[in-house]
């Protein structure tokens, strides 16, 4: 909606408020930075509580390509072929040993948690379409955390609790909420 008022599609008056509630990280870090830059001035709150998993996914896998282009990992490949011979083997080898594996790890994500889902999906939504995936595992959280944090009595009722989504459930974040309040 941002953009539609900076394009002149929607008044400019218009006050965008976003408010969730255990929301999963909903992009990389770029997708962050843009999103902390258009809601400025704190009308963009997402409330966790830190025992719930739903806001700790998708977990996510940092590679060298997730950096900006002026970060110095980015480029490291120049940097490791300007070193002496010795120095360039020992770090080259060090650095693929590192970066391998993210990649590797990365391909995986696309595979099973893109195109596999997606195909899983597809077949129960027939009119579904996969969406072009972007190549990044590294998601990151947006807008202002507003963490709600669990008390002894919160630990007594949820200890009991076995499922899933004992900690994403709407009655544990009211009592949270509510808890917030008379602080």
């Amino acid at each position: 909606m941002y953009y539609k008022i900076e394009e002149g599609q929607l008044p400019n008056d218009i006050k965008i408020k976003t408010y969730c509630s255990a929301a999963p990280k909903p992009g990389n870090i770029f997708y962050a930075f843009d999103f902390e830059q258009i809601t400025y001035g704190g009308w963009a709150f997402n409330i966790v509580n830190p025992l719930d998993w739903v806001p700790q996914s998708p977990f996510s896998i940092q590679t060298i390509d997730d950096f900006s282009d002026v970060n110095p990992y980015r480029n490291a490949d120049k940097s490791i072929k300007s070193q002496k011979w010795p120095a360039r083997i020992f770090i080259r080898r060090i650095f693929n040993k590192l970066r391998r594996p993210l990649n590797k790890s990365a391909k995986r994500f696309d595979k099973y948690l893109g195109n596999k889902a997606g195909t899983y999906v597809q077949s129960y939504l027939p009119n579904y379409e996969i969406p072009k995936f972007t190549g990044s595992q590294y998601y990151s959280r947006a807008g202002h955390q507003i963490v709600l944090e669990p008390d002894s009595v919160y630990f007594n009722d949820y200890a009991k609790r076995r499922h899933t989504f004992q900690h994403h459930s709407l009655r544990g974040y009211y009592y949270l909420a509510g808890k917030l309040k008379k602080k």
